[in-house]
């Protein structure tokens, strides 16, 4: 799961933000107040994601993942449509499934993950999710200088789609029912499920 998300850690990370409120300013010429009530509202929707997922008796990994990057995606291709109302709301949806993601992502670890394993696993999902962070905004400024505005939310879209080509791949390999049961050490090592 963590290899499948991290297209959209790339796509989302806090360059991308950065951006999109750039995006709304200088492109779409929204004042300072609109931008910031657009943002105040991605927030909301971020945080309703979080606690979405949060109070589930169920979660189902997969389906989250699975909704987070078609979403995602879609979200960023139509972002670059001609109109200010489906920019925000899309804005909106993005970040909404972030934080849906980011938070199953976290639960993974803690719930079905044993415990002794726990800190570690959690600092290499950090060191693999940091790269894709760091990357996005240093590429965001060339591919704008490059291609334009617009070809940012492309280039960031395509990105996020390589997500939804890794979930094919290895949909069929990995089920929910996979993580109903915490998983416990075999044979005494803490690594195997």
């Amino acid at each position: 799961m963590q290899l499948t998300s991290l297209p959209l850690h790339f796509a989302g990370g806090v360059g991308v933000l950065a951006f999109l409120v750039w995006y709304l300013r200088d492109h779409w010429g929204m004042p300072a107040t609109g931008v910031s009530t657009a943002q105040a509202v991605a927030n909301v929707g971020a945080l309703a994601g979080s606690v979405y997922i949060a109070a589930r008796a169920r979660t189902r990994p997969r389906a989250v993942l699975a909704g987070s990057a078609v979403v995602m995606t879609g979200a960023l291709f139509a972002m670059a449509l001609p109109s200010t109302g489906i920019f925000v709301a899309c804005m909106v949806a993005f970040f909404t499934m972030r934080s849906a993601m980011t938070t199953v992502t976290g639960m993974i670890i803690i719930k079905y993950l044993p415990a002794e394993v726990v800190g570690r696993a959690e600092g290499l999902f950090n060191l693999m999710s940091g790269a894709p962070i760091l990357l996005a905004p240093l590429l965001i400024p060339l591919v704008q200088r490059s291609w334009g505005s617009t070809a940012v939310l492309m280039f960031l879209g395509v990105a996020a789609a390589i997500s939804l080509i890794c979930l094919i791949r290895f949909w069929p390999h990995w089920s929910d029912a996979d993580t109903n049961e915490p998983t416990s050490p075999v044979n005494g090592d803490p690594l195997a499920k």
